[in-house]
């Protein structure tokens, strides 16, 4: 399914430096139960993970600003061929990526995937910036998931406030499928959102579910944004 976008995507040269962000962010995650926080509008910087993608076009937000790829979303296991399935044909602003593997890029351009910018997120920095949020060094069994990773990276890149949003440590399964496949990273998820959130990070949530399991507060119409 190659395309000219797609292509012209594939001949970007990764970029050495993340985006600079500003603003409130709306992390979506595949999880089910995403909704839109109160006062969302053009101003917010809409980020996805692998597949959350298509929930944010269900909301109704079009293509996001940037989307984080894990390592392992074009490999060959049902769960990733299932969110290969729903990227065929879309687009984002920008990739970051975790792996400077050229045949994955390849492999993404044959969905028909593309993008204006790439960055590349190696793993000895995603533990500097989680770290970072955390106040101590963590270990690469404490690594959060990708959409853990990609609310503190927000704040990283500049964002005032992280909503998070379609996220959840209790429930299965993913909001484009019904396979209910089980949920990986729940004790390093929740350790690492009590450290930050412990040390002020500005996240929070539009799900109540959500905020009743992690310890997120609940974004609201009073909420500074």
């Amino acid at each position: 399914m190659l395309n000219a976008k797609s292509i012209s995507s594939l001949l970007l040269r990764p970029e050495p430096k993340l985006p600079a962000l500003q603003g409130p962010a709306l992390v979506i995650g595949s999880g089910p139960g995403a909704k839109l926080p109160d006062g969302f509008n053009d101003a917010w910087t809409i980020a996805t993970v692998n597949a959350s993608q298509v929930v944010a076009s269900s909301m109704g937000c079009g293509s996001p600003d940037l989307t984080l790829f894990g390592n392992a979303v074009l490999q060959k296991r049902p769960v990733n061929r299932e969110a290969q399935s729903v990227l065929r044909g879309l687009s984002t602003g920008t990739v970051i990526w975790q792996t400077r593997r050229t045949h994955l890029r390849i492999r993404l351009a044959m969905l028909g995937y593309s993008y204006s910018r790439i960055s590349v997120l190696d793993e000895a920095r995603r533990i500097e910036i989680v770290s970072s949020a955390v106040g101590r060094r963590v270990t690469h069994a404490e690594r959060p998931s990708n959409g853990i990773l990609l609310a503190l990276l927000c704040l990283h890149m500049g964002s005032s406030i992280v909503v998070m949003t379609g996220f959840s440590l209790t429930q299965a399964g993913h909001a484009y499928n019904d396979k209910g496949r089980v949920r990986n990273h729940v004790d390093a998820d929740n350790m690492v959102l009590a450290e930050a959130l412990a040390r002020g990070a500005r996240i929070y949530t539009s799900d109540p579910l959500f905020s009743s399991e992690s310890g997120i507060p609940l974004f609201g119409s009073a909420t500074e944004s």
